[in-house]
């Protein structure tokens, strides 16, 4: 996609991008809760708790976060209705555009017409190509 695709792009309910503040409420909450947050067992000394290792869903909380963070995100801008615009425009021109559809089987090499029926094509191609536009289809 490139830059001209993103300037076209607008929003048919821009009003719903007041909803990404709740993004830093959501970030703001999220670490007032780590804050307040307890331990499940209350031990005198956490010195034997230090060599276990750390479970991966500790390690991918934070994680957990940014793809809330992210899917608020998604859904606020699809609520935007985000939307393209082609725009046409019609130029008037003259001219004349023609196109030739030529078999090109071995019928083709018949000798009823001088010297054969596919010159014959060619030839008609060449005259016609001086006073419009002509596109061959062979089939």
């Amino acid at each position: 996609m490139n830059l001209d695709t993103w300037k076209s792009i607008e929003f048919a309910q821009p009003g719903f991008f007041w909803l990404m503040l709740l993004i830093p409420v959501m970030i703001w909450w999220e670490i007032s809760r780590r804050k307040k947050q307890q331990g499940a067992m209350n031990v005198s000394s956490l010195q034997g708790l230090k060599g276990l290792p750390v479970s991966w869903k500790v390690r991918l909380r934070p994680v957990l976060l940014a793809l809330r963070l992210l899917a608020l995100a998604a859904l606020v801008t699809a609520l935007a209705r985000p939307q393209t615009s082609n725009t046409s425009e019609n130029i008037n021109s003259e001219g004349i555009d023609i196109v030739l559809s030529i078999d090109i089987s071995g019928s083709m090499l018949a000798e009823d017409l001088q010297p054969n029926r596919m010159e014959a094509a060619k030839r008609w191609r060449r005259t016609l190509s001086t006073v419009a536009s002509v596109t061959v289809l062979a089939w």
